[in-house]
Order: C-alpha cells, then sequence, then structure tokens
C-alpha cells in the first residue's frame, strides 16, 4: 500500500507515519502473543527492546525502527522536529535502498 501512495504522490512524511504506526501495531500484537501486555507507549525501540527479550533475531530491526520512529514526531508534530530522511524512505518502498 504504501509503495502505491508513494506512487501516487502522498506526502512523505504520511506515508511514514503510517510505516511507523504498523511497525506499532505489530510489536504490541507480537507481545500480546508472548503473553506480555505491552505498554501504553509508542516508542517502537522501546517496543523492540521488549521484543527481543522473546526473540533475539528481532534485533536486526533496530536501525529500521529507528528511522520509522522519528516520523511519529514528525506527523504528529510539525515543525518541531526536522523532517526525517526523505530519501531513506523513497529507497526502501522502491527496494532501491541498500541493506545493511
Amino acid at each position: 500500500m504504501a509503495k502505491i501512495l508513494l506512487n501516487e504522490g502522498a506526502a512523505l512524511n504520511a506515508l511514514g507515519y503510517h510505516i511507523q504506526q504498523a511497525a506499532e501495531k505489530s510489536l504490541k500484537g507480537f507481545l500480546l502473543t508472548k503473553g506480555a501486555p505491552p505498554r501504553r507507549v509508542h516508542d517502537i525501540e522501546e517496543l523492540l527492546d521488549e521484543a527481543v527479550s522473546f526473540a533475539p533475531h528481532l534485533e536486526r530491526y533496530r536501525s529500521l525502527c529507528g528511522t520509522a520512529a522519528a516520523f511519529s514526531v514528525v506527523a504528529r508534530y510539525p515543525g518541531i522536529a526536522p523532517t526525517p530522511m526523505d530519501d531513506w524512505l523513497i529507497q526502501t518502498l522502491r527496494g532501491t535502498r541498500r541493506r545493511g
């Protein structure tokens, strides 16, 4: 869906915000499956910390969560924080960003 919206000219911050929301909801759902009710936070890096305690392999998503977290701040508080890496988002959605 994000790729479609990008091709239709959707605002990058809106796309980034929805990516952050998807990560947040996914991590909270994962924690619920492990019997750990997630705290009422929006910080996906904190949620990832908890998820990693159940599944250490999720650590590989640390960088992605850190970048996606920035979009949450920008979307909620425009003008407060600098616009996160628009190029990063475009490259990621188009599959041209180098991994690592």
